[in-house]
């Protein structure tokens, strides 16, 4: 594994857990229903309580999907040659 796979891998693990601790930390009674159109989990520097899971598997899933989408375009690339 490169180096530069390393560095990939080590961002994704720290997205990963970065939104997992966001969603753990909300509690499901905090919730303002001003705020549940809002497909972000801050405003105004404050969580809020509308970080659900369909936005926790979207926020984890798009970048492994987009790490997956490189690492199968590079295997592509090295067989080609």
């Amino acid at each position: 594994m490169k180096n530069s796979e390393k560095l990939i891998l080590s961002i994704i693990a720290g997205w990963i857990t970065l939104h997992i601790f966001i969603f753990t930390s909300i509690k499901p009674n905090s919730c303002l229903d001003q705020h549940h159109e809002k497909f972000w989990p801050f405003d105004g520097g404050i969580v809020k309580c509308t970080y659900d899971k369909t936005e926790l598997m979207t926020y984890i899933l798009t970048p492994i999907i987009m790490y997956l989408v490189y690492k199968i375009l590079s295997l592509i690339k090295t067989t080609k040659k």
